[in-house]
C-alpha cells in the first residue's frame, strides 16, 4: 500500500533532521519507525503468493530492524547490530538467489567490490587492532565478507535475465547505497565521527534500503 511508503519516506525524513539535530529520542521513533514502514510497505504490497523468495527478502527487512534498534541502545551496540545485519544480508543473497541461479559474471563483481572493502576495512582493522580486541577483529571482517558478498549479489541482479532493467537497476543502486552508509557507519565508530558523516550515513542506508525493497517488488511483478 502506497500509505506505508510515504510514511517511511517522512519518518527517514524526519530521522535525517533528528540525526543532524542530535535528537537522541525522537530517533527512537524515526530510525526504526522508517524501517518499520518499509517492512509493512512490502508486505501489503507483495504478491499473495506461497514464495520463499518473499519469505527471505521479509526476513531480510526485519533483521535491518532488529539491527536499527541494537544501534539506538545506550553504548552504541554494535556487535549485537552487526550480528543483526549479517542475517540480513544472508537473508537478502538467498532471496535473489532463488531458485539457484548464481550467474558466471558474479565472480567478477564479487572481486570488483572486493577490493575497495578490503581497502576501506584494512583501515577499521587497524585501528581495532590497536586495542587489542581480536574477537572484534574477526566479527569485522566476517561482517565485510558478508556485506561484500551482499552487495555483489545485488549488483548481479544487472546480469540476471529474469530480472527486468527496471527492477535490477533500483536494486543495483540500492545495494551501493547500502555499502556506502557501511562504510560511513564504521568510518563514524573507529576514524572520525562528524555530523555530516551521520547525516550521510542514515540518507544512504534509507534510500538503499528503499531502493532495494522498490526493485524487489518490481521484479516479484514483471
Amino acid at each position: 500500500m502506497p500509505f506505508f511508503f510515504f510514511v517511511g519516506i517522512l519518518l527517514a525524513v524526519a530521522d535525517w533532521i533528528a540525526t543532524t539535530r542530535h535528537a537522541a529520542t525522537v530517533r527512537w521513533v524515526t530510525k526504526p519507525g522508517a524501517l518499520l514502514a518499509l517492512v509493512l510497505w512490502f508486505s501489503t504490497s507483495a504478491p499473495l503468493v506461497s514464495n520463499p523468495q518473499i519469505t527471505w527478502f521479509t526476513l531480510a527487512l526485519c533483521f535491518s530492524l532488529v539491527g536499527d534498534v541494537f544501534l539506538l541502545m545506550q553504548g552504541y551496540q554494535l556487535i549485537k547490530g552487526g550480528m543483526a545485519f549479517i542475517l540480513a544480508y544472508i537473508a537478502f543473497i538467498v532471496a535473489y538467489n532463488l531458485p539457484l541461479n548464481i550467474p558466471a559474471v558474479f565472480l567478477a563483481i564479487f572481486i570488483l567490490t572486493l577490493i575497495p572493502t578490503i581497502l576501506f576495512f584494512r583501515n577499521i582493522l587497524g585501528a581495532i587492532r590497536k586495542t587489542g580486541d581480536t574477537d572484534l577483529a574477526v566479527g569485522v571482517s566476517i561482517y565485510a565478507l558478508a556485506l561484500a558478498s551482499m552487495t555483489s549479489t545485488a549488483i548481479s541482479t544487472l546480469f540476471r535475465p529474469i530480472w527486468t532493467p527496471i527492477a535490477a537497476w533500483p536494486t543495483a543502486i540500492g545495494a551501493i547505497l547500502f555499502f556506502s552508509s557501511n562504510l560511513l557507519l564504521f568510518s563514524n565508530y573507529f576514524l572520525e565521527e562528524t555530523p555530516r558523516n551521520q547525516a550521510l550515513t542514515m540518507m544512504t542506508y534509507h534510500l538503499g534500503q528503499f531502493a532495494l525493497t522498490y526493485g524487489f517488488l518490481w521484479f516479484l511483478y514483471q
